[in-house]
C-alpha cells in the first residue's frame, strides 16, 4: 500500500483474482466490514474461540498491528450490512397473498437469516432449542436484535402442528419478542398467514411479527422486505447472499 514493504503473503490477501492495488496509492484511512470489524475496535474481550473461528484473534491482531497505526481507522455504522451490500448477489422475489404482518413494520432491511434445520421443525422441544441457540450464536451481544427465522414449513400439516410450531417459536425467540424489534419468519411453503395469525393469537398481540412465505434462503443470507404492494396482499423481497472468490 506504499506505507510498509510488501511481504511474501501480500498477494494472497486479494480476492479479485490476485490483482493488487495500483502502485503509488497511499490510503489515509481504512475500514473493515463483516463480523471481524466488530472485534477490532473496541478490542474483543473474553474467550477468543467464542464464535468457533479465529475472528477474535484476527481482530486483535489487526488492532495491535503497527502498520494500521500509520493510517486512520473508519468505523462503519453497519459493519455486517456493509459486507452484504458490498460483496453480494441480490435476488428479488415476491411473497404472495398468504402472508401476515403488522401495519407499520415494513419496509425493513438487512435482516440476518437464521436457518433452522428442517429435521427440527417436527419436534417442538428441539425447535425451541434450535431457535434459541441459533439466535444467541448470531447475536450474542444483542440477543433482542431483529432476525429472520427461516423454516421450510414442511411440518405445518395440521392445525395442531401449527399451534405447536407457534408455541415453539414464541419460546425459542423470547429474547427477540421481548425486545423493541420485530421478529421475521420466512417460510418456503405457503403457510405464512396461518402461522402468523396463530403466533398473534398465541401471544395476544399482532404488532411485532412479520411472516412471509414462498422465499428460499440460506445460511449467511440477509433479507430486505419492501413496502406492501397489490393492496397489501404481497411484499417485494430481496435476498442478499455473500459471494467469495475461490
Amino acid at each position: 500500500m506504499g506505507l510498509v514493504d510488501k511481504d511474501e503473503a501480500h498477494a494472497a490477501i486479494y480476492t479479485n483474482d490476485g490483482h493488487p492495488l495500483a502502485a503509488g496509492i497511499r490510503p489515509t484511512e481504512v475500514s473493515f466490514s463483516g463480523g471481524v470489524a466488530d472485534l477490532v475496535d473496541p478490542p474483543f474481550a473474553g474467550d477468543p474461540f467464542r464464535y468457533g473461528d479465529i475472528g477474535p484473534l484476527l481482530g486483535q491482531a489487526i488492532a495491535e498491528d503497527s502498520a494500521f497505526s500509520l493510517v486512520g481507522r473508519h468505523r462503519a455504522a453497519e459493519t455486517i450490512g456493509a459486507t452484504v451490500v458490498g460483496a453480494g448477489v441480490h435476488t428479488t422475489e415476491i411473497s404472495g397473498s398468504t402472508i401476515d404482518y403488522a401495519a407499520g413494520l415494513l419496509p425493513i432491511r438487512n435482516i440476518p437469516i437464521v436457518p433452522i434445520p428442517e429435521e427440527a421443525e417436527a419436534d417442538a422441544a428441539r425447535l425451541t432449542d434450535e431457535i434459541a441457540r441459533r439466535i444467541a450464536m448470531l447475536n450474542p451481544d444483542e440477543p433482542d436484535g431483529t432476525v429472520a427465522l427461516a423454516l421450510t414449513g414442511s411440518a405445518l400439516t395440521s392445525f395442531a402442528a401449527v399451534q405447536r410450531t407457534a408455541a415453539a417459536i414464541t419460546d425459542g425467540a423470547a429474547a427477540v419478542l421481548g425486545g423493541p424489534h420485530p421478529l421475521v419468519i420466512v417460510l418456503e411453503s405457503d403457510r405464512a398467514k396461518v402461522l402468523g395469525q396463530s403466533l398473534a393469537v398465541h401471544r395476544g398481540r399482532r404488532d411485532d411479527i412479520i411472516c412471509i412465505d414462498s422465499v428460499a434462503t440460506a445460511d449467511g443470507d440477509y433479507i430486505d422486505i419492501g413496502t406492501p404492494v397489490g393492496a397489501g396482499r404481497a411484499v417485494p423481497v430481496v435476498v442478499k447472499t455473500l459471494v467469495f472468490n475461490q
